[in-house]
């Protein structure tokens, strides 16, 4: 008699009991949490990697930029002045002048914190942005130093001159 009586206890009872809904409410909560907080430190990491990218590249254009140009400048003997001046271009407005090859064939400056080839009013491109400044310096070699968002960059270029024989 006494098998009977569970199993109709047992047939009558179909849900949980107040205390089961808690212990699986804060289990459920504690995983949760823990869920979020691993994505939410995912997602800053790599909002932080992304800016840390974006200016290695902005600089890595910067110097690839003005080193190519002065490499290229060299080798046909054009002249390179350095400089560090405002102008006034047309097309850009008031820049900070950097460095200039070949007499103004073209120009390297920089306006509201971009970094511009400037051939004349209507050609020109925009190599990067949030370009603090740029330090160029001659000894043997040029040195050319980048400071984008408050990171230093720096490179050195040297020169190297061809001599063709004529036979």
């Amino acid at each position: 008699m006494k098998v009977v009586i569970d199993m109709k206890n047992q047939i009558k009872r179909k849900g949980c009991s107040l205390i089961e809904l808690i212990a699986v409410m804060a289990i459920l909560t504690i995983a949760y949490g823990i869920i979020f907080e691993i994505f939410t430190t995912q997602t800053r990491i790599y909002s932080n990697e992304m800016v840390r990218n974006d200016v290695q590249n902005s600089a890595r254009l910067c110097l690839s930029s003005i080193s190519d140009s002065i490499q290229l400048a060299s080798y046909s003997k054009e002249n390179i002045n350095i400089m560090k001046q405002q102008n006034t271009f047309d097309g850009l407005g008031q820049c900070t002048q950097i460095v200039s090859v070949n007499n103004g064939e073209y120009t390297y400056v920089i306006n509201n914190r971009r970094l511009f080839k400037y051939v004349n009013s209507t050609n020109y491109t925009m190599i990067s942005g949030n370009v603090d400044d740029i330090t160029i310096t001659q000894n043997n070699i040029y040195e050319i130093d980048v400071n984008i968002t408050g990171k230093h960059f720096y490179t050195e270029v040297s020169l190297r001159s061809i001599e063709m024989e004529v036979q």
